[in-house]
This record gives C-alpha cells, structure tokens and sequence, in this order.
C-alpha cells in the first residue's frame, strides 16, 4: 500500500466542504439537539443508561458510520471514470487498492466522531473514566470497518448516479432503525427485535456497554465482526471479477 496514495485521497475528502458538514457538523448539532431535549444532568433510560451520554454514543457512532460509508462508495465514482483501471498500471495491487480504500474510510471517520466526543467533554460535561474512554474510541474507530466496507459494495454494484441515492438511503435506513436517531430504549419492542439485525445496533450498543458498564460487548465485538468478515470476502471476490473483464 502506497502511503503517498494514501495522503492524496484523504486530503481530497478533507477538503470537501459538504463532506466535513454532514459528517461533523450535523452529527454534532444533533447531538446538542437531542440531549438538550430528552437529556439532562440526571435524566437516565429505564435500564439506568444515562441519556446524555447514551445521545452522544449514538451521534458519534452516526457520524463515523456516515463518514465511512460515504467515503467507501467513492469507489463508484472512480469505476465512472476507470480510475481504478489506471491504478492497475501503477506497482499499486489490487489488494492494496482495496487495502487502502478501507483504511481511508476508517481514517476520516475518526475526526467525525471525536467532533461529537469532544462536544460532550467541552458543552456537555460528560466525564467517563480513561479505560471507558479509550475503549469507546477504540470501539468506534475498528467499528465503522464494516461500514467502510458497506460503502465500497456499494460502491462495486452500483453507478455514480445510482451510488449518490443509495449510499444515504441505506445510511438512514441503518441510522433510524438501528437506534442512532431514534433510542432503542425508547423503541417499541417489535422495532427493538429488528434493530437487533442490524450492525448499527451493534455498532451503538458496544457503546453503550462501555458508558454503562465499563465493558464493551462481546455479541457486538462477534455481530461486527462477522459482517466485517462477510463483506471483506464479498468486496474482495467483486474486485477480482471486475478485474477480469
């Protein structure tokens, strides 16, 4: 993997204004919404989950999602243009093309989600101890891998065009039903059992086991990594299939 390669493609995301809005910016706005509105300094779910902190896992877990997601359906602008047919060319391997590409996801997702951990320090006073700190950075941070790798499957099946509706419809899809918007907590049963199919339940319950519990979740830890590992094979054997042709 070029490293080279690597700094140019994150600086071009970076550089985008609307990328950096709606993946800092918005997440960290609504957090502020929402824990002004169901929050407070005392005010806990009925499992004794504080809400303010329980808004900001889900805000920052949303905002690495989306940044990882967008960021890896790029892949279909590039296929547009046959970028990645004169990456071939290049001593870049198509391993390390994908290699990179997710790692770039991962990348620019983390300083949208230490947006809205730094708004709950700074605005919210949210205070966790150093482990549980660490280990829900950590938790984000290897956690929007199969996100990143969502994006570029889409990214691989879909046009340009087609990617630009796709890629925030199954983001919201994921964010609404999942428990990012809408708390599980506060969902009605039979919403919460299909939320629980979903990786971004998973995504945001790591979360919330490290804020409540000081432990992360070992059903989340296995549901990510299993769809990590589904979606690492399926992006692997399309990119092999496209190269062929």
């Amino acid at each position: 993997m070029n490293p080279t390669y690597l700094f140019i493609e994150v600086k071009l995301i970076v550089r985008q204004f609307a990328f950096l809005f709606f993946t800092i910016v918005v997440p960290t706005a609504m957090f502020l919404i929402f824990s002004g509105i169901f929050g407070g300094s005392t005010a806990t779910f009925r499992n004794g989950t504080p809400v303010t902190a329980a808004t900001m896992v889900s805000m920052a877990s949303f905002a690495a999602m989306s940044a990882a997601l967008v960021t890896g359906g790029r892949i279909a602008l590039e296929r547009q243009i046959a970028w990645h047919r004169q990456l071939r060319l290049t001593p870049l391997s198509g391993g390390g093309y994908l290699l990179a590409k997710g790692l770039i996801a991962v990348l620019v997702a983390i300083p949208a989600m230490l947006g809205v951990l730094a708004v709950g320090v700074i605005v919210r006073q949210i205070d966790l101890s150093l482990a549980q700190w660490a280990m829900l950075i950590a938790g984000l941070v290897l956690g929007s891998v199969p996100f990143a790798l969502l994006g570029m499957a889409i990214g691989q099946l879909a046009s340009a065009e087609s990617a630009q509706a796709v890629t925030p419809a199954v983001m919201m899809a994921l964010a609404m039903v999942g428990g990012l918007m809408v708390p599980v907590e506060i969902m009605p049963d039979w919403v919460g059992d299909i939320a629980r199919a979903l990786p971004s339940f998973w995504f945001r319950e790591n979360g919330i086991r490290v804020i409540a519990e000081g432990t992360v979740s070992l059903p989340a830890i296995a549901v990510l990594s299993g769809v990590t590992l589904v979606l690492g094979l399926f992006v692997a054997r399309r990119y092999r299939l496209s190269a062929g042709r």
